[in-house]
């Protein structure tokens, strides 16, 4: 088992922070957790994934069946990578908007964590003007579920904890993902090895949000490539390991 390697990542997600995103404070449950009503039908526009730990709302049936399909995917393909099995708590909440076609968002994807009196809550509002960006969808699924493992942890006292998951983290398990599954460019990984890499250690890990949305392609791949590195060798150390 590769639990004390999970711990330590995990452990990232709740220390790892500049100015650090905190929960905001609702009076109620957040709305998130009411279902869209379908036009003319008296029942919820909305579809639990088969594990039910995502909700997604909004757009029409296909589309949403095919998101809660993906972020189940994308779960999934974690606990294979981490070894670890499915013990979620808190609900995450997709919401979706509009339509292909439509004026293009600043962001396509955006994350919002909540909290009230009954705990946490999680949400991703995904727009559809591009219809659905799978890789960058799966992004956001993974940064809510390192948090949500991470919010398992705290405690119940603990709503004004700051959560931030860094870039590296993110693109380092979604490219340990992709190699365990061989779909990642080995080509890459040689001109890595060769060259040195394009980031030094201590440039990957303060890398920001914001200054990850400023790489273009070039600079995010070999971003990505050097994040799976790092957590590829994280998950591979004997202390990560049991049995």
């Amino acid at each position: 088992m590769k639990r004390s390697a999970i711990a330590l990542l995990l452990s990232i997600v709740a220390v790892h922070a500049e100015t650090p995103p905190k929960a905001v404070p609702v009076p109620e449950e957040p709305a998130v957790h009411a279902p869209v009503l379908a036009p003319d039908s008296g029942t919820p526009a909305r579809v639990l994934s088969h594990s039910g730990q995502f909700a997604v709302s909004g757009g029409d049936p296909a589309v949403r069946a095919t998101v809660a399909m993906l972020a189940e995917s994308t779960k999934e393909e974690l606990l294979k990578l981490s070894e670890l099995k499915d013990g979620w708590k808190t609900l995450v909440s997709i919401v979706l908007h509009g339509q292909p076609g439509d004026p293009l968002p600043p962001r396509s994807v955006a994350f919002n964590l909540f909290s009230n009196e009954a705990g946490y809550s999680l949400r991703l509002d995904l727009h559809l003007a591009r219809g659905i960006e799978h890789e960058r969808f799966q992004r956001a699924v993974t940064k809510a579920l390192l948090i949500e493992q991470a919010l398992r942890k705290l405690p119940a006292d603990s709503k004004d904890s700051a959560l931030l998951v860094p870039p590296w983290l993110i693109e380092g398990l979604r490219e340990a993902v992709a190699w365990q599954q061989k779909r990642s460019d080995r080509r890459l990984y040689d001109a890595l090895f060769r060259h040195g890499g394009v980031y030094k250690l201590d440039e990957l890990l303060a890398l920001t949000e914001a200054g990850y949305d400023d790489l273009d392609g070039a600079m995010r791949a070999a971003f990505r490539v050097a994040s799976g590195a790092l957590v590829m060798a994280l998950l591979e150390q004997p202390s990560g390991k049991e049995g």
